[in-house]
């Protein structure tokens, strides 16, 4: 009777090997579609980054609550700072005139409020030599599915 179960012991393995092996081809299929799809979602970004970064307009992106997230080269150029040392900063701490840009702030907040983007919006940026540097703003407000405030997006250029 020993032999019996032994016998029934490696049908049963034997069938149970040849699930995991199936399960194994499956697994690996998916990886490969995962990879690939991986592989498209890195090209789109590198991609978007080579827009973003070579964009002939100044372009400054920041979170729900004002914190630098990301600027491309042509703001980097214009208030000479490195994106490096502006990200994670406030807004307004790259303004030259604080109080002033509080006040602006709070009226494209109000617009925000509306839903409505702000154009032309006036403000003196900080330079890192303490220059003032007269810039002109289009904000975009942005939002995600659920209509929540996720962030905005600034294109800022000189003004005359």
């Amino acid at each position: 009777m020993l032999w019996r179960k032994n016998r029934k012991n490696t049908r049963e393995m034997e069938i149970e090997l040849k699930h995991l092996q199936a399960h194994i081809k499956q697994l690996e299929s998916e990886n490969r579609q995962l990879s690939g799809q991986v592989t498209i979602f890195k090209a789109a970004r590198d991609f978007m980054n080579l827009l973003f970064y070579s964009t002939p307009a100044c372009v400054l992106i920041a979170d729900d609550k004002g914190r630098i997230i990301k600027v491309n080269r042509r703001m980097q150029d214009l208030i000479g700072f490195t994106e490096s040392e502006l990200v994670g900063k406030h807004t307004v701490e790259i303004t030259a005139r604080t109080e002033e840009m509080i006040k602006t702030q709070e009226t494209a907040f109000e617009r925000k409020a509306r839903k409505e983007d702000v154009a032309n919006f006036k403000s003196l940026l900080k330079h890192r030599d303490g220059t003032e540097v007269p810039v002109l703003s289009e904000i975009t407000f942005v939002h995600d599915e659920n209509a929540r405030h996720v962030g905005a997006v600034a294109v800022v250029r000189m003004r005359m």
